[in-house]
């Protein structure tokens, strides 16, 4: 885990956001995609339960 608990958590918000970002543009575009949409909510919801898992261990 990074030292720096701020850029940790702006570096996975980042990774998710991303996925979100694609999830959009692939929408709005029309293209018709939905395994690849799919895949990158899945990698939104993974990137942040990451986040929350490391934080919930150290704060045990």
């Amino acid at each position: 885990m990074n030292n720096n608990p701020k850029e940790y958590i702006k570096q996975w918000l980042s990774k998710a956001n991303e996925d979100i970002l694609v999830v959009e543009k692939l929408t709005e575009s029309g293209i018709f995609a939905p395994s690849s949409a799919c895949f990158h909510c899945q990698q939104d919801d993974q990137h942040k339960r990451q986040l929350l898992r490391n934080f919930i261990q150290v704060g045990t």
